[in-house]
């Protein structure tokens, strides 16, 4: 009995452990990633006031290429 729980509890282990660190690394990566990306752009339209024309600029010239 206690070989089948020790078995079981292992095999436990060794599948959910593994994806519950990936998908915290992910969560953790990808939230970084985006929350640096805002900074970023929030300091590009901060220090450069035509960041906003230019942006949307780009933004049409992509609207009229999908078009």
């Amino acid at each position: 009995m206690l070989i089948g729980n020790s078995t079981l509890l292992f095999s436990w282990l060794l599948v959910h452990l593994p994806l519950q660190l990936t998908s915290t690394s992910v969560g953790y990566v990808v939230g970084t990633v985006s929350y640096a990306g805002w900074l970023q752009l929030q300091l590009a339209m901060l220090l450069d006031f035509s960041f906003r024309r230019r942006l949307f600029f780009a933004y049409c010239a992509v609207g009229n290429a999908a078009v």
